[in-house]
């Protein structure tokens, strides 16, 4: 697979994104510039005892990855000097390196470090489903073959919402409001059970994602599945569809039947169609679970980039003490794996 055919559009470089990001979610951050789609964003350490402005990309909590273009490059090199801030920090895919400029900033004073990243796990379906099947680990092909048989017994049926019966799997603005209020019923309690707390209690968090998929369905971009297990929904899942690549974003078990893993049959059926749509790649993101190691067949690189002001001590300290945690970090990941 090319890099060019995965590199236009992206889901987190849109208008659309940037603007939703602004309206409902920079309220809870302390944000004090904007230019473009760069933001001051003043963070706090040591109980608010201590603030470094630290220069990001709008969106920057939201997205997987995002650009540092040419163009971004310019606004940076316009702001820069009027901006009191203290370091640059962002991250990309390496499937996107072709877009990726940050070697711009190289300049007299500038330093930026570029460190590996979180890895994607992706189904790469170049090939179709039955080249995924054996592509994949011997326990993530045993575990598929084994689940989707025992819970042959309900009927899985995956569903893709609609409005009407023209097969536009996009969805209504009011079919995107019913798929959250479900959405949320579910993923709130799940998620506050097992890691304590669910982004989506913050209500800015709702609303932002909410509005950015009714743009994503006026663009057709959207899709929105549920998995049927007899007579109930098992599982959600919210989805982004660009030319050849779906972005697998939220999936969420019901809590019904989960003695079948109604999330593992979801994930074999989304792949199986998309193979049969002539999608190349199926991003699962980031986030090393043992089924999403079991069902990729690729890992997609990304980096990390920190750059310091050097005109800033403190994001000069700040940056020699986070890359070196940050290096730590990703070797001691290396070695669970």
């Amino acid at each position: 697979m090319t890099v060019t055919s995965l590199l236009e559009p992206f889901p987190y470089e849109s208008a659309d994104f940037h603007r939703c990001w602004h309206l409902y979610l920079s309220p809870k951050f302390r944000i004090d510039n904007r230019f473009g789609d760069f933001v001051l964003h003043r963070r706090s350490f040591l109980h608010n005892m201590l603030a470094l402005k630290e220069l990001r990309l709008s969106g920057w909590n939201n997205a997987w990855n995002q650009d540092l273009t040419a163009e971004r490059i310019k606004d940076f090199r316009l702001l820069r000097d009027d901006w009191p801030w203290d370091y640059l920090r962002l991250q990309w895919s390496g499937l996107r390196d072709g877009v990726q400029a940050w070697d711009m900033l190289r300049e007299p004073g500038y330093r930026p470090a570029v460190l590996p990243g979180d890895v994607e796990y992706a189904a790469d379906l170049t090939g179709g489903m039955d080249a995924y099947m054996a592509s994949i680990p011997y326990g993530g092909r045993r575990d598929f073959q084994k689940k989707f048989k025992k819970a042959r017994a309900l009927s899985p049926e995956l569903v893709y919402l609609t409005d009407d019966s023209s097969g536009d799997s996009s969805g209504s603005s009011s079919m995107v409001d019913d798929f959250f209020g479900s959405y949320f019923h579910y993923h709130i309690p799940y998620w506050d059970e097992k890691a304590g707390y669910s982004y989506f209690n913050d209500p800015h968090e709702r609303r932002f994602i909410v509005e950015w998929s009714r743009c994503l369905q006026a663009s057709g971009q959207l899709e929105l599945c549920a998995l049927r297990l007899g007579d109930g929904i098992a599982s959600l899942s919210m989805n982004i569809r660009i030319g050849p690549v779906i972005y697998w974003l939220l999936p969420i078990n019901t809590g019904l039947h989960n003695e079948y893993f109604p999330g593992l049959i979801s994930l074999y059926l989304q792949l199986q169609r998309a193979a049969d749509m002539g999608v190349k790649l199926f991003n699962m993101g980031s986030g090393g679970y043992m089924y999403k190691r079991l069902s990729s067949n690729r890992q997609l690189r990304t980096y990390e980039l920190v750059m310091p002001n050097p005109r800033s001590l403190r994001g000069r300290l700040y940056c020699h003490w986070l890359v070196r945690r940050l290096v730590r970090l990703r070797r001691e990941t290396a070695v669970q794996d």
